[in-house]
């Protein structure tokens, strides 16, 4: 503990006042733990643009503990799931695989959203429902259950901590790293 906490406390004081800007305002500095080799373009998702949260590599996530995560579940409980979800969601054992499908993924294949017996959810609704890590997944019948096969952790826009510190790990310089993550940004200093 003490460890990280004293290279945060120095890198907050080594950066003191120093700010990141995108047409002399500041940006909104999303960031993750883990994604799928690439992060999200923004656009794709939120309802605004930030143009400087585009699509990026991010090639040290292939290499995370946390790059897949596999749950299963019985048919029942996805049904009942769905069901105290949405009571308009009345889905069946036999035809499951007919009435769940994922409808929409953006380019670097998190999913925007499920059809549920024609009902619509957005795929962060989904993912959190069945506890997953992010909502880059897959969904498919396995021995009669559910298998959910997901990528990452978290969203995907912006930053992602763990290629992030892959990087600071080789050498990069902290600025190098952010302008990667957050492409075409400036530095400012800002004073009281």
């Amino acid at each position: 503990y003490l460890s990280y906490y004293t290279k945060i406390e120095n890198a907050v004081y080594a950066t003191k006042g120093e700010i990141m800007t995108y047409q002399d305002e500041t940006i909104l500095p999303m960031f993750f733990q883990s994604g799928c080799g690439k992060t999200r373009n923004a656009t794709e998702f939120l309802s605004e643009d930030y143009p400087y949260l585009s699509s990026v590599e991010a090639s040290s996530d292939l290499s995370s503990t946390d790059y897949m995560t596999i749950k299963t579940f019985t048919k029942e409980y996805v049904i009942d799931t769905l069901y105290q979800y949405n009571k308009d969601i009345v889905l069946t054992k036999d035809n499951l695989f007919y009435q769940l499908s994922i409808d929409e993924r953006d380019s670097v294949n998190y999913v925007l959203t499920v059809k549920a017996n024609q009902v619509s959810i957005s795929g962060e609704t989904f993912a959190h429902l069945f506890d997953l890590p992010s909502s880059n997944f897959t969904l498919d019948e396995s021995d009669s259950m559910v298998r959910m096969i997901c990528i990452g952790k978290g969203h995907g826009i912006g930053l992602s901590q763990y290629s992030a510190n892959e990087m600071a790990k080789n050498a990069t310089d902290y600025q190098d790293i952010l302008c990667h993550f957050y492409t075409n940004i400036s530095f400012e200093n800002i004073t009281k």
